[in-house]
């Protein structure tokens, strides 16, 4: 299932982890990722984890809608 935004806020704050990753399986679901990158740097928490974004519809080209500081890829390609 999706999970919303502030769940992702919510589970940072309280687990403080190092890292957060997230999956896009279908193409659909990418804009999912910005909403969830976006509500981490509003709540002020964004810059306490790294980001690992992948998925099969993730690739380079991709990339210039997530470029900031401490977001790896992981694709089926090598970046």
């Amino acid at each position: 299932t999706d999970v919303k935004p502030a769940e992702f806020v919510a589970a940072v704050r309280e687990y403080e982890p190092d890292l957060v990753g997230m999956s896009a399986l279908l193409t659909i679901t990418m804009p999912s990722i910005s909403k969830n990158i976006e509500a981490l740097t509003e709540a002020g928490v964004r810059d306490q984890v790294k980001v690992i974004i992948g998925g099969a519809p993730v690739t380079h080209s991709i990339r210039p809608a997530f470029i900031t500081p401490r977001i790896c890829f992981f694709c089926r390609f090598h970046l």
